[in-house]
């Protein structure tokens, strides 16, 4: 089997590089490798809604709040956004909007149940993949899949193996787990997201919960943990059901589904291979270091990439992240993990000093000159003052 562009891995940026392709017509013969047999609704993916997005991607969004909480020790901030709403997409519609585009496309083909086993050079310049279903002959590949594939998976299951306390190259693991929950009886206000809610920090590092509420009947409750140690979702799953429980009240409620996952915060990329052979997705800088968030980075790249191919140029990689941005993301994630304790006073003040709109505008990446003092003013100064002259000085 030929094709022209091997993309291993069909996740979040597997699939957006293919819709990509199909909608701006790049008319390049590309083929997905994916190893999951089937697709499942097995995660959320928010954004603040700067009108990047459009199209069926924006007619996929399946709740907008122009109102986000943040509360921990005993205080609460409300931000209120009539411009920049927080938005939530589940990945089962964007997979099915996406499988049936492929369909429909004569240029992009996806192989599900198919495991990659190796990926070699070959004399003419192109490569040879090896899968459980044959070999694929392509002239570039895109990998997409995680570089530490054993702990990115979500993995919400109990495991025999042994989970260890550190792993190289990541400052700050993101560690959830949520159930979706229909209630017998109304519980929550759809008006307001939980962002950041009952913030506190023990010796793992900061613990909060995070509430989508959907209707009054229906949410999204996650517990998460901010902590330099690296945990799977199914160590919180005793905090996970003790905080469903209580935000459903005495009625009773029924688990619809549940999602969780690890998301390596600051993580070290993963080196490419260069000549034509891409490193894309997690490993490739699809997270913003600091927060977490992914989608609309993953489409932006996905957006250029798919332009460059049409063009005959090569494929692109995740654009790198502006020189402030990328030293104030990286000094918080130094304060973060030096600092556990100080975590909810940072968040709070972040909360607390910035507008709704400059708040949304850095998480987003569209960020102004004026935004930045801003930002660096909402954080106690004590820490970040502490860890930017040891970073100086190279301790």
């Amino acid at each position: 089997m030929h094709t022209d562009v091997a993309v291993v891995g069909g996740g979040s940026a597997g699939l957006a590089l293919a819709y990509h392709c199909i909608t701006d017509e790049a008319g390049v013969p590309v083929t997905i490798l994916e190893e999951r047999p089937k697709y499942e609704n097995d995660r959320t993916w928010c954004f603040w809604d700067f009108a990047e997005i459009t199209g069926e991607l924006q007619g996929l969004i399946r709740h907008r709040w122009h109102r986000w909480l943040f509360s921990g020790g005993g205080e609460h901030v409300i931000h209120h956004s009539h411009a920049h709403p927080y938005c939530a997409i589940a990945a089962g519609d964007f997979y099915q909007m996406v499988r049936q585009r492929i369909l429909a496309s004569d240029s992009v083909h996806l192989v599900t149940g198919c495991r990659v086993d190796a990926i070699t050079r070959y004399e003419n310049g192109g490569f040879v993949i090896q899968t459980e279903r044959g070999t694929l002959r392509c002239r570039r590949v895109i990998d997409t899949r995680p570089p530490y594939p054993e702990y990115l998976v979500g993995m919400t299951d109990a495991t025999a193996r042994q989970i260890p306390e550190k792993l190289a190259g990541t400052p700050i693991f993101q560690v959830f787990l949520g159930y979706e929950v229909e209630t017998e009886r109304p519980c929550f206000d759809p008006t307001t997201a939980w962002l950041m809610t009952d913030m506190k920090s023990d010796g793992d590092g900061l613990r909060f919960v995070y509430m989508l509420p959907y209707t009054k009947t229906s949410a999204l409750i996650e517990y998460t943990l901010f902590s330099t140690k690296f945990m799977v979702p199914v160590q919180l799953h005793d905090a996970c059901a003790q905080a469903v429980s209580e935000l459903c009240g005495t009625g009773g409620y029924t688990v619809v589904r549940r999602e969780g996952a690890v998301l390596p915060m600051g993580l070290l990329l993963k080196p490419g291979h260069g000549n034509h052979w891409l490193q894309a997705g997690i490993g490739g800088g699809a997270l913003r270091a600091s927060t977490g968030y992914a989608f609309i980075r993953t489409q932006r790249w996905a957006a250029a990439c798919a332009a460059a191919l049409g063009a005959g140029r090569p494929a692109l990689p995740h654009h790198e992240d502006g020189r402030i941005m990328h030293y104030l993301d990286q000094l918080f994630l130094d304060v973060l993990s030096v600092k556990p304790g100080r975590a909810r006073q940072m968040f709070m003040g972040m909360a607390q000093n910035l507008p709704a709109d400059c708040f949304a505008r850095f998480m987003m990446e569209q960020s102004t000159w004026r935004d930045y003092p801003r930002v660096i003013r909402a954080m106690p100064a004590q820490p970040f003052i502490t860890r930017f002259l040891a970073r100086l000085v190279g301790r």
